[in-house]
């Protein structure tokens, strides 16, 4: 009898289900990744990028701090909106 009570609350619970709407699995959709892989992602190939750039063209090794810390901030920034996403799906 508890388990069907239980059972029951879960569905009438609209966290549960938008919980359970976002799992992997259920459709291919960018938002049903964790919240971190497409800004991760995002930087992390942006950043090989530049530096493989300023290797091969410029001769240099590394990358501007201040080109850096601008891709973090705008991986920050698309962190952000894909969890406001989330939230909002």
């Amino acid at each position: 009898m508890i388990a069907i009570n239980a059972d029951a609350a879960e569905r009438r619970d609209p966290a549960v289900a938008a919980c359970s709407a976002a799992m992997p699995g259920d459709d291919m959709n960018l938002l049903s990744l964790p919240w971190w892989c497409l800004p991760a992602a995002l930087f992390v190939l942006s950043l090989v990028a530049v530096m493989a750039v300023n290797r091969w063209r410029f001769h240099r090794n590394g990358a501007s701090q201040h080109l850096v810390l601008g891709m973090f901030v705008s991986a920050c920034w698309i962190a952000a909106v894909v969890v406001i996403l989330q939230r909002v799906q």
